[in-house]
């Protein structure tokens, strides 16, 4: 499977939801493709009072949901602490290679792992001035490929903001629509494609602190604190397409680029 063709169609698919059911039908038609078997997509807080806009988009067995919430294990559950510990995602087994579990939290592993909850990838979520969370999916040993977890890291990324979006959209709260100016835009297209600043800077003819800034004011517009949540971002709210990041208008400026750069590294090929 081309696991990044099909997160392309989520992508798509999912910027036309109106419902967190219809979200939640497309996050499980994907991960089911994927081979997960549940997924849990929430904000980090207490699951039995949760703010207005808590994201809540769960399909774990209904008995640990109820036992998780009536015990409180939000407090201290591994995968949530490792969670807001970290940037990246991580496979539960590498839990105890971030966290010293105690007894409490060794028995809520336990307990999951005896309701089918044994093994899992979770992508943390960070969005400064909000509540974190986290995109957790579990699987069964065997049946998921990880080859898959690197698109499955933007399903998550996608998807808790689709949810993040539709809850403040629902319940009328507050969500300020971000726009770019077309430096920002450019430069975090060509971040997309895994230029360095210094490279971005010789293909738009800017220094390579100003693509810095122009990057880092987008970052901030979005509240974000790294370059691919800038982009996951700005894809979904429609400032950058996969057109602008595969096909950007920049990319005619990429054979003078380069040979401009190839000019100022001759005189230091030359032998003397």
């Amino acid at each position: 499977m081309d696991y990044y063709q099909r997160v392309c169609g989520f992508i798509e698919e999912i910027s036309t939801v109106r419902s967190e059911a219809e979200l939640d039908r497309l996050i499980a038609r994907i991960l089911t493709e994927f081979g997960f078997r549940y997924y849990a997509l929430v904000s980090h807080v207490d699951l039995l009072a949760p703010p207005e806009e808590a994201v809540r988009i769960i399909n774990y067995p209904p008995d640990w949901v109820k036992r998780s919430a009536r015990r409180r294990y939000y407090a201290d559950d591994p995968v949530l602490l490792t969670a807001q510990r970290l940037a990246l995602p991580f496979t539960w087994e590498e839990i105890p290679l971030h966290i010293e579990l105690t007894k409490r939290q060794q028995a809520i592993l336990e307990e999951a792992r005896a309701m089918g909850l044994s093994h899992g990838y979770t992508v943390p979520i960070h969005i400064p001035g909000q509540v974190s969370g986290s995109c957790t999916f579990v699987y069964t040993p065997g049946a998921v490929d990880p080859a898959c977890f690197p698109a499955v890291h933007y399903v998550g990324l996608y998807a808790f903001n689709a949810a993040l979006k539709l809850r403040r959209r629902t319940r009328g709260l507050p969500g300020a629509g971000v726009r770019l100016t077309n430096r920002q835009r450019q430069c975090l297209a060509l971040a997309a494609r895994g230029k360095s600043d210094w490279s971005i800077g010789k293909l738009l003819t800017l220094s390579q602190q100003t693509v810095h800034m122009h990057i880092e004011l987008a970052k901030g517009r979005y509240g974000v604190s790294s370059r691919v949540e800038a982009v996951v971002r700005a894809l979904f709210d429609g400032q950058l397409t996969f057109a602008d990041i595969l096909q950007n208008d920049v990319l005619k400026n990429d054979a003078r680029a380069l040979r401009g750069e190839a000019d100022a590294l001759r005189p230091e090929l030359q032998y003397p």
